[in-house]
């Protein structure tokens, strides 16, 4: 997002239904990139940039490789609803925990629990956390085992299953198995 963008960061060319990251990437780099991540090259960009087939699959190999370089343990949780209240909580209590025995805590900010979302979550958790909670939302089935391989959890929650997105999971057998796949 090139309006919360620091000095010196990588930009990230993605791509939606209703926008292009690339249109923006001149913007980026004004705002303080210092490279561009692209699938085509932008030939009025004066910042290096790094071409790749994807931009989103990518993002993800960044997070998770960050993530599996990091002694941080993870706490991922999923549901159909109350996911950012429940991740509030565990923040919360361990959080105070941490104030007795100096645990560090990091939880996705807000509720960015999505393909593109959880990823930068995980790039932005400090190196030195020595707990992470991270959110994982689904829409469509295999979110959660896609989200589940970048944020690979140490411990997994589903707080509930309900009918949500039923019109892409198909029924509460469909967002059961979608959600259950954080236990993978």
């Amino acid at each position: 997002d090139t309006r919360t963008l620091a000095n010196g960061s990588l930009y990230v060319a993605l791509r939606g239904e209703r926008f292009d990251g690339h249109d923006f990437a001149a913007d980026a780099v004004a705002h303080g990139a210092s490279g561009v991540l692209v699938d085509r090259l932008l030939p009025a960009l004066s910042v290096p940039q790094v071409l790749v087939e994807n931009t989103e699959l990518a993002l993800a190999r960044i997070a998770a490789g960050m993530q599996r370089d990091r002694a941080t343990r993870v706490i991922a949780l999923t549901g159909s609803n109350g996911k950012t209240s429940v991740k509030a909580l565990l923040l919360a209590i361990l959080t105070e925990a941490g104030r007795v025995d100096g645990t560090t805590v990091y939880a996705t900010p807000g509720n960015r629990n999505n393909e593109i979302g959880l990823p930068l979550a995980v790039i932005a958790a400090p190196d030195d956390a020595d707990l992470a909670i991270y959110e994982m939302g689904a829409g469509k089935p295999g979110d959660i085992a896609y989200l589940t391989e970048i944020a690979q959890p140490h411990v997994a929650l589903v707080n509930n299953i309900a009918p949500a997105h039923l019109e892409r999971l198909g029924s509460l057998l469909g967002v059961a198995r979608t959600k259950g796949a954080i236990y993978a």
